[in-house]
């Protein structure tokens, strides 16, 4: 394994794992000053050239020269594009399309030849659809496409509206097989007002991704799958594969929980979409009631000091702790089982992967009731849903689970029979088989179970 090693940053990198080993690319596109030294479990090698050098077009025009590797066997070439990817082995995970790429990525390397093609961001920000982002989002999207090119792919994997177009346009130039990955479909939801006035822009953006054609579409739930259909995706091309949790980490984390005061958690970014100032209302509204609760929030975005100022408004300053980025995520599921309640307040989400960890480690969860929460607590036996806005109902369900705690008990029961299935190494196994049937050029109807 190679030594760990100061990388040069870049607005993109390849990753690449054969059989569970991975060694780090930055690709430098002209870049040149050291950022970081990766120093991690995992062996890192540089093999990034700057465009204009000589060892890159000799290396070009031997990629150029190479043929096509055979088509329908296991151990694929397998090229991975995604925006968000974690710094380090520790998972710095802030969103659902990391933790994808973390999990799937990694695992898929045991029986393929991986590649990550990824724009490193640094784990204490976030990057939000916003126009101070789209320059960025398309630099990366151009460089990208060459980077997937150069990996010589056989399958490619595009993991948002940002990363198809470099998966599409660098897997067909070597006629590879094409799948888009979709965490969420938000055409509708960019007008909304969710994502600011420039919301229309993406919007424009997304469609136009649309009119890309891949191979397979691979909806996290069946919610997502029908929001393809509704755009014009052939049904045939979809498979629904959820998204999950790590069993071997949570395995670790031990229920720390006393109880004493009872626990609310938060996890996600402060954005307008995710509520959290409703889950800070609905903790005043209990408060109000005597109910002694301490309400945890694990994120950071835009509305944190709004979200501040709110607590104070609502006289709860001293019952809220603002943890803001939690680094690794083992550190995030320690404080989820911490917790007795796990509360989502969103309003848009593609699966809700907090929720199912949540599950897994024995935390009751209370969710806003919108179609992918029902579908993934599978029609509320492994959640508790409240009307989507509604405070007064959040509180209730709150109170319920902290009034009644054999209620509560039966719900953790039923929450981990419901998690079974969104196991991150069966989603890996079922992605395995998806490429693997692409590559025979076989149907890509999967069945689960």
């Amino acid at each position: 394994m190679a030594r760990g090693r100061s990388l040069r940053r870049g607005d993109a990198c390849a990753v690449s794992t054969m059989m569970g080993e991975w060694k780090v690319v930055w690709s430098s596109f002209g870049y040149s000053s050291p950022e970081r030294s990766l120093a991690t479990v995992m062996g890192f090698e540089q093999l990034g050239h700057p465009i204009g050098s000589l060892s890159s077009i000799v290396s070009t025009l031997s990629v150029l020269l190479t043929p096509l590797g055979s088509i329908g066997r296991q151990n694929m070439r397998v090229t991975l594009a995604t925006e968000f990817l974690p710094e380090s082995s520790a998972a710095e995970i802030t969103g659902g399309v990391e933790a994808y790429t973390h999990f799937v990525g990694g695992r898929l390397g045991d029986h393929h030849e991986v590649e990550i093609v990824a724009r490193r961001t640094s784990g204490d920000s976030i990057d939000t659809a916003t126009m101070d982002s789209l320059l960025g989002r398309v630099l990366f999207m151009l460089r990208s496409m060459f980077q997937v090119w150069r990996s010589r792919p056989e399958v490619t994997i595009g993991t948002n509206y940002v990363s198809h177009p470099a998966a599409w346009i660098g897997g067909r130039l070597r006629r590879a097989r094409v799948v888009f990955w979709y965490p969420d479909v938000l055409i509708g939801s960019w007008r909304s007002g969710a994502f600011g006035k420039f919301g229309v822009v993406f919007e424009y953006l997304e469609r136009a991704v649309l009119s890309l054609p891949a191979d397979c579409y691979v909806a996290i739930t069946e919610t997502v799958r029908d929001k393809l259909i509704a755009q014009g995706i052939a049904p045939h091309k979809i498979i629904v594969i959820p998204c999950g949790y790590d069993p071997d980490e949570v395995a670790r984390i031990s229920r720390t929980s006393t109880g004493e005061p009872p626990q609310v958690v938060v996890v996600g970014r402060l954005v307008p979409y995710k509520r959290v100032d409703l889950v800070i209302e609905a903790v005043a509204l209990l408060a109000a009631e005597n109910w002694d609760l301490h309400l945890e929030i694990i994120g950071q975005g835009a509305e944190l000091e709004e979200l501040k100022g709110l607590a104070t408004t609502r006289g709860v300053e001293d019952r809220v702790t603002f943890r803001g980025h939690v680094r690794t995520h083992a550190a995030v599921l320690e404080a989820i089982a911490a917790s007795e309640i796990l509360v989502s307040a969103s309003e848009i989400e593609g699966f809700g992967i907090v929720l199912a960890e949540a599950m897994a480690l024995g935390t009751a969860v209370v969710a806003s009731d919108i179609a992918v929460f029902r579908e993934v607590s599978q029609q509320g036996k492994g959640a508790l849903h409240f009307a989507q806005g509604n405070a007064q109902e959040l509180a209730d369900q709150i109170r319920s689970l902290l009034a009644d705690p054999q209620l509560r008990e039966q719900q953790v029961l039923n929450a981990r029979e419901v998690c079974r299935e969104y196991r991150w190494d069966k989603i890996a196994d079922t992605t395995s088989t998806l490429i693997e049937n692409l590559g025979a050029r076989r149907e890509v109807s999967i069945d689960r179970r």
